[in-house]
């Protein structure tokens, strides 16, 4: 008899809210509990929602049904029967991109070192035409054939695309051949501010040159202005 490897936890996706499908009741309830980071009883959530316990109550056995929210009995050592508090299952996403930034990171200056040598550079664009690769053979991300599709995967990435102003552009002028595309986010930078490693904004441009599939030859330009980054589009020399 073959042995079962065991099985991993739950991806953690499916807690994100977007996933969940909430009302706006049950999504107002959510967000209640998530500003008591250790927990909430239905008094508190009654209290601050100025809603009826009941009616808090529904909301929790509906919240719970989807899986947002748990619960737990109030550790008081007290006699009689305690509360119940409850606790959101969903992530803090803005803890989530900060912490897996300041991990990428890491990761990227441990690999590639501190030293801006073209060689790393070149690795780290492979390494992210191989995380392309493996979101596309996954299901976990859909390639970019024209600039439309680009704008969209950056803009699902977090990126915050735009087309530019004249003021974006390098001679204030628009190059006929090519499309350029300004950046006002990044899920690299830290909380504070902190910029990512060079070798981040190079993995990127080969994430996204795997993800264009030689529709588009790109190449980023980072903190190229006031607060961007910028994307530079371009059809293959044999497609102008």
């Amino acid at each position: 008899m073959t042995s079962r490897s065991p099985q991993p936890p739950r991806p953690a996706s499916e807690l994100f809210e977007e996933s969940l499908g909430l009302s706006p009741k049950q999504q107002l309830t959510l967000e209640a509990i998530q500003s008591f980071p250790q927990g909430a009883r239905v008094s508190d959530l009654a209290e601050k929602l100025g809603m009826h316990a009941n009616t808090v109550r529904g909301h929790l056995d509906e919240l719970i049904a989807k899986g947002a929210v748990s619960s737990a009995p109030e550790s008081t050592g007290g006699r009689g029967r305690p509360s119940l508090v409850f606790f959101t299952r969903v992530p803090d996403n803005r803890a989530l991109a900060s912490e897996y930034s300041a991990l990428i990171n890491i990761l990227s200056n441990t690999l590639f070192g501190a030293s801006d040598d073209p060689h790393a550079h070149d690795a780290a664009r492979r390494l992210g035409t191989a995380w392309a690769a493996e979101m596309a053979a996954t299901g976990r991300s859909s390639s970019a054939q024209s600039l439309k599709e680009l704008y969209g995967l950056l803009r699902d990435m977090g990126f915050d695309p735009s087309a530019p102003t004249a003021a974006d552009l390098p001679d204030g002028e628009p190059d006929e051949s090519t499309s350029t595309i300004c950046l006002h986010a990044c899920p690299f930078v830290g909380r504070d501010g902190t910029k990512p490693s060079p070798f981040v904004c190079s993995m990127h441009e080969g994430f996204l040159n795997e993800s264009t599939r030689s529709a588009l030859e790109l190449k980023i330009t980072p903190y190229s202005g006031d607060g961007t980054c910028r994307v530079d589009a371009r059809r293959p020399a044999d497609e102008i």
